[in-house]
């Protein structure tokens, strides 16, 4: 019988198939809620930037690395980037 890249017979790999797909989902669940966190973050240190650092919208577009559209959408609070 061959095996599988886990060492496991490919049998097994296929019985296994359900945990390992639900197990993948919960995994990307948690680096998407990261993801959702992360960009928060960035966009209220972009708003921090230019509202009080003096910073201006094409600085910060730059600096995370998008159009300055982007950044007047995340000045305006209505950013789904």
């Amino acid at each position: 019988m061959s095996t599988g890249t886990t060492g496991t017979t490919v049998i097994d790999d296929l019985a296994n198939l359900p945990e390992r797909i639900k197990a993948s989902v919960e995994r990307l669940a948690g680096l998407e809620e990261a993801i959702k966190k992360e960009r928060q973050q960035r966009n209220e240190l972009v708003i921090e930037y230019v509202d009080h650092a003096g910073g201006l919208p094409s600085q910060a577009a730059r600096l995370i690395g998008k159009a300055q559209t982007q950044v007047n959408r995340i000045l305006a609070g209505s950013s789904e980037d």
